[in-house]
C-alpha cells in the first residue's frame, strides 16, 4: 500500500460535503523519506490561496491553494505550527493535476489572531503565501479544563539522538531534554500527514512534549489528563514520571496525573508507536496505519471521588440505563448524587430525575454500578424515524454531561439482525475509510 492519506487530489471537502476513496497499491519513485526540497530562492506569487475565503475559521474549514504545473508537494502551518502535507503522487498515477486541497478545525488552534502559510515545492523553487486569520474555539470548555489542543513538539526516532526513545523511561520523556531537534505541530493531528517525511508504510516510534503552566490544585482536587484519541500505543509521563499507557485510541485514555503535577511550569510529553512490528496484525492492504494524537487533549480538575464520563442507553420498554465511571482516591466507596434532566425528540422536557452512582474506591477511573429507571411511552429508534433523546447528567459540585440515545433493542437471532423485534430487510453496510488528504485518520467532526 502506498502513501494515499496525505495525496492530493483524493478527495474534497466542499461546503461539508465528502467523497472519500481506497487505492490499489501502485509503485512510484519518489525522494527518500526525510528528504527536505532543495534550497532556492522563494519564488512568491507562484502559489495562491483559493481556500479559505474569509478571515475566521470556526469548525470545519477547507485549506486549498493553487500552484503552479510540476509543483510536487505543499505544506501548511499556523504561526510556523506544521499541520498539513500534500504530495503529487496520486495525480502523477491517474493522470490528472493535482488539487492542492485538505480541511482543518478552527478550534483545534489556540483561538485569536494567527498567520497562515503556505509552502510549495515548484518547479522553479520553493514558493509561498501567507494570509491572516482569526480562529474560534467552540464549545465553551467546563469548569476546571484546560484544552491542550495547539502546539506541540514532536520527533521521530530518525530526528532524535540514539536512545532518545528506549526504555521504560525514555530520556525524550524527560524534562530538559534538548528538544531542537523537534518540529512545532498541531494536536489533533496524525503525524504522518503533517509532514510527508514522518509518513512510513511499517509506522514510526515517535514523541510529544509540551509544557503548561499550571496553578496547585484545591486540597481533596484531582487533575486528569485526558487523551480522547492516541494512536495505536501510547506511554504517558507527566514531569518525566510515567503516568499510563494504552492502546487503540478508539475510547478517551484518562490519566490522574495529580501526584506529578507541580505549581509552575510541567512538562506533558507522550510517546506514540504505530509500528507494525509493536502491533497486533491489522489489515494493513486494506488501511493506512496513521499514528499520533488524534484528538483534543485536556486536563480537568474534578473532586478526589468524582464522574469522570457518563453514557446513556435506551431500551424499546423505556428503560433507560445510565453508565458512569469516574474516580475515587478516598479509600472507601462513595456515592456520587445526581440530577438527571431529560427531553424528548421534539426537545421538550419531561419529568426529570435524582439518582445516585455507586463509585468503588481505586487507582485510576473505575466505574460506577449502572442506574436504570424507566419512562412512560417512549418513541422507539426505527430507521425510518431515528429519534433521539437528550439525557443531561449533572454530579453534584461538576459541570453536567450532555448525552443522546434511543430507545431501541437490537438483537441477532440466525442470520438477521432484529430491531425492535422485526427483522431488518435488506440490510446493507458500507465502509469508510477515516482517511482524508493531509489530515490522515485526523478528522473534524463536520468532515464526515
Amino acid at each position: 500500500m502506498s502513501r494515499r492519506g496525505l495525496l492530493a487530489g483524493a478527495a474534497g471537502a466542499v461546503g461539508g460535503t465528502v467523497l472519500a476513496f481506497t487505492f490499489p497499491e501502485t509503485a512510484q519513485a519518489r525522494p527518500a523519506a526525510g528528504a527536505a526540497a532543495p534550497a532556492s530562492p522563494d519564488t512568491g506569487g507562484t502559489v495562491r490561496f483559493t481556500s479559505p475565503t474569509g478571515h475566521v475559521l470556526t469548525g470545519l474549514t477547507d485549506i486549498e491553494v493553487t500552484a503552479p504545473a510540476g509543483t510536487t508537494a505543499v505544506r501548511f502551518s499556523m504561526d510556523d505550527v506544521a499541520f498539513s502535507e500534500l504530495t503529487d503522487l496520486y495525480s502523477q498515477d491517474i493522470g490528472l493535476p493535482p488539487v492542492w486541497r485538505t480541511a482543518t478545525d478552527g478550534s483545534w488552534f489556540d483561538p485569536g489572531e494567527h498567520t497562515l502559510t503556505v509552502e510549495a515545492d515548484t518547479p522553479a523553487g520553493r514558493a509561498t503565501q501567507s494570509v491572516r486569520v482569526t480562529t474560534v474555539r467552540h464549545p465553551v470548555q467546563p469548569a476546571g479544563r484546560t484544552v491542550l489542543d495547539g502546539a506541540w513538539l514532536f520527533a521521530t526516532t530518525a530526528d532524535l539522538p540514539s536512545g532518545a526513545l528506549t526504555g521504560d523511561v525514555p530520556p525524550a520523556s524527560q524534562p530538559g531534554f534538548d528538544e531542537s531537534p523537534m518540529t512545532e505541530v498541531l494536536v489533533p493531528g496524525a503525524f504522518g500527514a503533517v509532514r510527508d517525511r514522518w509518513n512510513d508504510d511499517s509506522g514510526r516510534l515517535g514523541v510529544y512534549r509540551r509544557t503548561v503552566t499550571l496553578t496547585a490544585p484545591e486540597p481533596g482536587k484531582r487533575v486528569l489528563l485526558t487523551l480522547e484519541s492516541c494512536f495505536f500505543a501510547c506511554q504517558v509521563y507527566v514531569n518525566g514520571a510515567p503516568a499510563g499507557t494504552a492502546q487503540g485510541g478508539y475510547l478517551p485514555e484518562v490519566f490522574d496525573a495529580t501526584e506529578h503535577l507541580v505549581a509552575g511550569d510541567n512538562l506533558i510529553a507522550v510517546v506514540t508507536d504505530n509500528r507494525t512490528s509493536s502491533l497486533f496484525q491489522l489489515n494493513w492492504s486494506l488501511y493506512w496505519n496513521w499514528g499520533g494524537l488524534f484528538a483534543s487533549v485536556h486536563l480537568d480538575t474534578v473532586p478526589a471521588a468524582g464522574l469522570t464520563g457518563v453514557t446513556a442507553t435506551g431500551a424499546a420498554d423505556g428503560t433507560l440505563t445510565l453508565h458512569a465511571s469516574g474516580i475515587n482516591t478516598t479509600g472507601a466507596a462513595q456515592e456520587i448524587s445526581a440530577a438527571v434532566a431529560l427531553f424528548d425528540p421534539s426537545g421538550s422536557p419531561l419529568p426529570g430525575r435524582h439518582v445516585a452512582f455507586a463509585l468503588p474506591a481505586g487507582s485510576g477511573v473505575v466505574d460506577a454500578s449502572p442506574v436504570s429507571f424507566t419512562l412512560p411511552s417512549v418513541q422507539r429508534w426505527e430507521l425510518e424515524t431515528p429519534r433521539l433523546y437528550q439525557v443531561r447528567v449533572s454530579p453534584a459540585g461538576q459541570p453536567p454531561v450532555t448525552v443522546r440515545t434511543g430507545f431501541r433493542d437490537v438483537a441477532v437471532a440466525g442470520d438477521r439482525i432484529h430491531l425492535n423485534g422485526e427483522a431488518l430487510p435488506q440490510l446493507r453496510g458500507f465502509n469508510r475509510h477515516t482517511d482524508y488528504p493531509g489530515l490522515g485518520r485526523c478528522q473534524p467532526d463536520g468532515l464526515a
